[in-house]
Formats: C-alpha cells, sequence, structure tokens
C-alpha cells in the first residue's frame, strides 16, 4: 500500500498490471488500496479513478474491531470512508 500513500500512480499502475489481484488485497483492518486513497488528507483523483478501472470494489467492508464500531451497522466500505473524509466530499462538490 506505499504507492498509495505516495500518491504513486505509475508505480501503482505498473504493480496491479503485474498482479491484477492486489486490487482486492486486504490489510490487517480490512482495508482495501481504494479504503485507503480514499481516507488520505490529500486525495488523488487520477489514482482512485486507476484504483476503480482496475476493479476495486466499494462495498468491501472493514473487519475486526473496526466493523463492530460504525455506526452503519456494518464495516466501513470505501464510500463511508470518502463521507468521513471532508477533503474528499470538498473535491466531490
Amino acid at each position: 500500500f506505499d504507492t498509495i500513500f505516495t500518491s504513486d500512480l505509475g508505480k501503482t499502475t505498473e504493480i496491479l498490471t503485474t498482479d491484477p489481484a492486489l486490487i482486492h488485497a486486504t490489510d490487517e483492518r480490512g482495508y482495501t488500496a481504494l479504503h485507503k486513497a480514499l481516507e488520505k488528507k490529500d486525495i488523488d483523483k487520477n489514482l482512485i479513478q486507476l484504483l476503480l478501472d482496475k476493479g476495486a470494489k466499494l462495498d468491501t467492508q472493514s473487519k475486526g474491531l473496526y466493523a463492530q464500531n460504525q455506526r452503519w451497522g456494518g464495516g466501513n466500505t470505501p464510500l463511508h470512508v470518502a463521507l468521513e473524509n471532508e477533503n474528499v466530499t470538498r473535491e466531490i462538490i
């Protein structure tokens, strides 16, 4: 997920082209690359679009304690992360 934090579009493209299944990889929280891209303070619309184009799912839920504490009654999806990040909503509006 390092390329997500640095918004390295070229490296992310290369990694996902080499191993397309990584688009669905999760961390210990159950967060995918899309979750992480949307929780960043400085969002990168091109990176988010790349992840979506490569098949990132908007409904992948987080797991464990993170899922149990969500007010939506389940795990955090990338859409939940986007709505919680005022920088994302500011970009959209």
